[in-house]
């Protein structure tokens, strides 16, 4: 009963008057790293993602894809980086995008930056097939998590409050300088479309990255193992990724070498490989 009180005592306010960024906005952001970063031989591509391992790693391995790219090393299996959100009680339907943050952060991602409509978990998701088996254990995990990152007590990683349109995500990841880690509802994004209910909702991480269509994404896919990737519209992208369950998180991660602490990542690999059973 003390579980139930506390669900019901989320504070539970309107997201949906989180604002658009601004082109001001953008570049306090990303700073002047936006429209440089093409020239900058120091940036990294993150060019492919391993098949996810299991039903809910897809974030993981977003993550992995790009810690690995920034690493030039790809010999460490998802599965050994899984006891970092073990140790923070991430279980069931996995980390949420605020894990996903602070696990980039403490595998060497020295500049992160976390765009969401909502700075908590909803109450509302409570009630969602997807979230509801987890809900409950999961919240005071996310939510001590935001209201740490607001309070800036994890340096490197920046928390804004906002919407950001498709055009202002391309702008960004054109420019090569950030990665970016975008949750979307599966389903919308495979053709289903909008119109479902909330109960149709299967979130889901996908890599978005610059595609040669001015309108469109090219996505990297951790469920895709047959095509992992492939070319999504500004407008089926924002279908997907504005679904009810997704608070429309975008995860930025810088890609220049100079933003990767490498003895960071040294670290946090030695402990996850003692940490990993041997086969």
């Amino acid at each position: 009963m003390r579980a139930r009180a506390r669900a019901s005592t989320l504070d539970d306010d309107d997201d949906d008057d989180a604002p658009y960024v601004t082109r001001e906005d953008v570049a306090r952001a990303f700073g002047a790293r936006i429209g440089a970063a093409s020239s900058d031989a120091r940036v990294v591509v993150v060019a492919r993602v391993r098949p996810q391992r299991r039903a809910h790693d897809c974030g993981r391995a977003c993550v992995d894809a790009v810690v690995d790219a920034l690493a030039s090393d790809d010999a460490l299996a998802s599965d050994a980086w899984a006891s970092m959100d073990r140790s923070r009680g991430c279980r069931g339907r996995g980390a949420w995008t605020i894990d996903l943050a602070r696990d980039a952060r403490a595998r060497g991602c020295a500049r992160v930056a976390l765009v969401t409509a909502a700075t908590r978990a909803r109450a509302a998701y409570g009630t969602m097939a997807f979230y509801a088996d987890d809900f409950l254990r999961d919240c005071a995990r996310v939510n001590a998590s935001y209201a740490r990152a607001i309070r800036g007590e994890f340096e490197g990683l920046e928390v804004y409050r906002r919407r950001m349109t498709s055009e202002d995500i391309a702008r960004v990841v054109r420019d090569g300088a950030f990665a970016c880690v975008a949750l979307v509802c599966r389903r919308r994004l495979r053709g289903g479309g909008g119109g479902g209910t909330d109960d149709d909702f299967v979130g889901h991480y996908v890599i978005v990255t610059a595609s040669s269509n001015a309108m469109s994404f090219r996505v990297l896919d951790p469920a895709r193992d047959d095509v992992g990737e492939y070319e999504v519209s500004f407008d089926a992208f924002d279908d997907a990724r504005t679904a009810f369950g997704t608070d429309e998180d975008l995860l930025f991660v810088s890609t220049r070498l100079g933003d990767f602490d490498r003895e960071t990542w040294a670290r946090a690999r030695a402990r996850c490989a003692a940490s990993t059973p041997a086969a």
